[in-house]
């Protein structure tokens, strides 16, 4: 019986509150955030954000796919982080949990030291 309830307790301490988060995720304006603000989007580097920075101004997240090198994988996987009008949030690099990947998946890999929070769009983002 203590086994049990030994074993219940590290389990649930283990668990991911995969609850979603009430708060807006991180966001980025492509259309006025800087070189360093743009590489905080997944898959953006250096070389990306000033391809990102030539190409402004953009009407929508879409409009992303004219810029070289941005596919719609790509693109997918920072959609949710993008915007086209008001201000950046983000305030550090957006890692996300890997497509099909649980949210006590992603914590695992990640690291018990960062937190991950599932957003209302669906959105998992490790901070």
């Amino acid at each position: 019986m203590r086994r049990a309830i030994l074993a219940l307790a590290l389990l649930s301490a283990a668990t991911i509150n995969a609850q979603p988060h009430a708060a807006a995720p991180p966001s980025v304006n492509v259309n006025t955030a800087t070189l360093a603000q743009l590489q905080f989007l997944p898959g953006v580097g250096t070389v990306m954000a000033a391809r990102i920075v030539a190409g402004r101004p953009y009407a929508n997240p879409g409009s992303l796919l004219y810029v070289k090198g941005i596919k719609d994988a790509r693109l997918k996987v920072m959609f949710h982080f993008v915007v086209t009008s008001g201000a950046t949030t983000a305030a550090a690099k957006i890692v996300t949990c890997r497509a099909g990947e649980s949210g006590a998946q992603c914590q695992a890999r990640v690291g018990a030291d960062r937190e991950v929070i599932q957003y209302a769009n669906g959105a998992l983002v490790v901070e």
